[in-house]
């Protein structure tokens, strides 16, 4: 799996980077890093956009990880079996 750089106009792959986890569902950005959340394994991986290094991980006990945002210096996660959202403040 892999996260890609679109060209928006055009659709052309301008950069990717694998992914951390095996079943990516949901993905946000800081500014400075790619927030990627893994269904699979419950965890959110922060990213180096350019190199797709593991700069740091939240694991999560809810289950089906799946949209995040930031919103006001938080990152919002939504799980979709408990219908919960989530605020982690990195």
């Amino acid at each position: 799996n892999r996260n890609y750089l679109l060209d928006p106009e055009t659709m052309e792959v301008l950069h990717s980077i694998k992914t951390s986890g095996p079943a990516p569902h949901g993905l946000a950005s800081d500014g400075e890093a790619l927030w990627c959340a893994d269904r699979e394994m419950a965890v959110i991986h922060r990213q180096d956009p350019e190199t797709g290094e593991v700069l740091d991980e939240v694991a999560f006990a809810d289950p089906e990880l799946h949209g995040l945002t930031f919103h006001e210096g938080a990152l919002l996660v939504c799980c979709a079996s408990t219908r919960r959202i989530c605020r982690v403040t990195v």
